[in-house]
């Protein structure tokens, strides 16, 4: 499947976009249902990991998320998110080296001197509530704990 590369402004608006989520995700901490959502969230496991913007914006997309993780770690765990399950979209670091056209090696640095910037892209994380074990596979220890849990109730999210 090849992906279209977005437009500088598709991705200005994106980007928007996320900023608007974070903004309304925090204004919500300002009721207190919002306050009572988020503490629910944080207190649940597998989320005190995440930033305090990404808890806010789980507990404004899926307010009973009980284990967040990407596609990739349901996958380890033994686990595939169901077909047309809609990801939480979460903020995520990415490093990048800035571009100087060639002045560090000039100048002696290697590339492990470069300057390095942190930004961050949205990324989609899912519940385990969105999840099934694979086929034919023994379950993780996660799977069977999560299994025996809330996981069984309609997701939300």
């Amino acid at each position: 499947m090849a992906y279209r590369k977005l437009t500088e402004p598709e991705r200005a608006e994106r980007r928007q976009a996320d900023r608007d989520r974070l903004e309304q995700a925090a204004r919500a901490l300002l009721s207190s249902e919002g306050w009572q959502r988020w503490v629910r969230v944080r207190s649940t496991n597998g989320l005190s990991r995440y930033s305090f913007h990404n808890q806010l914006l789980i507990a404004m997309q899926c307010p009973d998320a009980t284990y967040v993780a990407g596609f990739r770690a349901f996958l380890e765990l033994n686990r595939c998110v169901r077909k047309g399950e809609r990801g939480i979209r979460i903020l995520a670091p990415m490093s990048v080296r800035t571009r100087d056209n060639g002045a560090a090696r000039r100048h002696g640095k290697d590339d492990d001197e470069q300057a390095k910037r942190t930004v961050f892209r949205a990324v989609a994380v899912f519940d385990v509530s969105q999840t099934e074990a694979l086929p034919g596979t023994n379950p993780s220890y996660w799977s069977h704990h999560l299994s025996r849990s809330r996981v069984t109730r309609t997701p939300t999210c």
